[in-house]
């Protein structure tokens, strides 16, 4: 079971760098070629990372316009 659960955050890593390390969008196809998963399986680590990612609210979130997928930051400035 932990080996599962491992495989699973290294994808859901994976996937974060690949969208960060570019300020590109991508399409589900493209990230699939790129971490070497099926479109299936791309499109279910998506969707969970989406959900941590609205579940965490730390300023980051999946942003999808029509077919492409990017992370947004929002910037927060705290002024002391």
């Amino acid at each position: 079971m932990l080996a599962e659960t491992d495989k699973l955050i290294y994808r859901k890593i994976q996937l974060l760098n690949v969208l960060e390390t570019s300020s590109d969008s991508f399409t589900v196809s493209e990230i699939t070629t790129k971490m070497g998963l099926s479109s299936k399986t791309t499109q279910k680590e998506l969707d969970s990372l989406e959900e941590e990612l609205k579940k965490f609210n730390n300023g980051i979130e999946l942003n999808q316009v029509g077919k492409f997928i990017n992370l947004k930051k929002k910037i927060h400035l705290i002024w002391i």
